[in-house]
C-alpha cells in the first residue's frame, strides 16, 4: 500500500495505533469461520475502510512462483555444489515476507450515494471488484468489494443503525487450470456480496 496524501499518513498512523478499541460501523467478515477482513471506521466526517492483506498459503505461494518464474531463462547454469556444502545454511531464516501483502486501506466517498443510487439487487448481482483480503486462519481469500462496503455503510447511516452491518463478501478461488487466460476468479456463490439483511 502506498501513502499518497497527508491525510492518508495521518488515518493509517492513527489507525495502527487505535483500531482494536474503536467501534467499526461495518464489518467484513469471513465466510468460513466468521474472522474479521475488514472494518468501516468513522473518524470525523470520514469513513476509512480497514483491510486484512492477501495471504497466500505455501500452494498458492508455490503456483505464484511458477508463474513468474516460467519465462525466466538463465544465461549460465550455476556451478554445482557438494552435498555438504549447501547454497543456504539449514538453520538460516526463511523470508516469507513476498507471500504476505501488509493490511491496508481506503477512504470510502459518499456511502449514503452509493446506498440511494444503487438497488440492492444491483449490489447482490455486481461483479466484485477491490481489495483482496485473506483470513488468518483459514487462508481463503475474499473481495472487499468499493461498491458494496459503500452501500452498506450507507444503509448504516440512513437508517441510523445502533448495530454495526456485517456482510461477508465474495470469495476468491485460486484457479488451477493453466490452459486458459484466467489468473483468478470468483465462486459461483450467490448472493457474491451480501446475505441480506446485513444487521447482526
Amino acid at each position: 500500500m502506498i501513502l499518497t496524501t497527508q491525510r492518508e499518513i495521518q488515518v493509517w498512523t492513527y489507525l495502527k495505533a487505535n483500531r482494536k478499541r474503536l467501534r467499526p460501523v461495518v464489518e467484513a467478515r469471513c465466510r468460513n469461520d466468521g474472522r474479521l477482513l475488514a472494518a468501516v471506521y468513522p473518524l470525523r466526517d470520514e469513513f476509512w475502510v480497514w483491510h486484512l492483506g492477501e495471504r497466500y498459503s505455501p500452494e498458492q505461494w508455490r503456483v505464484e512462483v511458477e508463474i513468474m518464474t516460467e519465462d525466466l531463462v538463465l544465461e549460465a547454469e550455476p556451478p554445482t555444489r557438494g552435498d555438504g556444502d549447501a547454497s543456504r545454511p539449514s538453520d538460516a531464516p526463511v523470508d516469507n515476507s513476498a507471500r504476505n501483502s501488509p493490511d491496508g486501506m481506503f477512504q470510502i466517498h459518499d456511502p449514503v450515494d452509493a446506498y440511494k443510487t444503487h438497488t440492492l439487487e444491483q449490489i447482490l448481482t455486481a461483479y466484485p471488484a477491490g481489495a483482496h483480503s485473506s483470513c488468518i486462519k483459514c487462508r481463503s481469500t475474499y473481495v472487499i468489494d468499493y461498491l458494496t462496503i459503500s452501500y452498506v455503510t450507507g444503509e448504516y447511516i440512513v437508517n441510523r443503525s445502533q448495530k454495526r452491518n456485517i456482510f461477508y463478501p465474495a470469495h476468491v478461488s485460486c484457479c488451477s487450470d493453466r490452459s486458459h487466460d484466467c489468473n483468478e476468479h470468483l465462486t459461483a456463490e450467490r448472493p457474491w456480496n451480501i446475505p441480506w439483511p446485513a444487521g447482526a
